[in-house]
C-alpha cells in the first residue's frame, strides 16, 4: 500500500518537473503566447502561470485552445474554462465583476506554461496536479 502511495506522489512531483519537457514544444508555446499577449520571449518560461504571469483570459484563451487544437491535435474536449478562467463581463453577469479581483481568483485553478506542455505531450487536455 505504501508503495503504491509513494509511487502515486513520486509521478506527480515527476510531472512537475520542468526538466522532462520537451524543448522544442516549449519554445513553440512560449513564442505563441509571447506573440498573443505582446510580451517579451524571456519573461515567459514553464512556471509562468497563463493567468496570473501572462495575462490570459477570455478571447486569448480560446486563441490558445485553438491553437492547440490545430498545431497538436490535442483533445480539449474535457477542458473546463470556469475551472480557470472567469467569464467575459457582459451585462448578465455584471455582479459577478463587481467583487473584488483578489477575492474571485481565489477559486480559479493555476495553468502553467508546462501544464500546456504536458498536455500537448499526451494529445489531450490534462487538469494540472495540485
Amino acid at each position: 500500500m505504501y508503495g503504491a502511495i509513494r509511487s502515486r506522489i513520486a509521478g506527480r512531483s515527476m510531472l512537475r518537473d520542468s526538466r522532462d519537457l520537451p524543448d522544442d514544444i516549449l519554445k513553440q508555446v512560449i513564442k505563441f503566447l509571447s506573440e498573443l499577449q505582446a510580451e517579451p520571449v524571456e519573461r515567459i518560461n514553464p512556471s509562468s502561470r497563463l493567468r496570473e504571469d501572462i495575462g490570459l483570459d477570455g478571447d486569448d484563451v480560446d486563441e490558445l485552445l485553438s491553437y492547440l487544437v490545430k498545431e497538436f491535435c490535442i483533445d480539449i474536449s474535457s477542458f473546463d474554462f470556469y475551472r480557470y478562467f472567469k467569464e467575459e463581463p457582459h451585462f448578465g453577469n455584471l455582479t459577478q465583476w463587481l467583487i473584488p479581483q483578489h477575492k474571485a481568483n481565489k477559486r480559479l485553478k493555476t495553468i502553467t506554461v508546462a501544464d500546456v506542455v504536458r498536455s500537448i505531450q499526451a494529445k489531450r487536455w490534462i487538469d494540472p496536479v495540485g
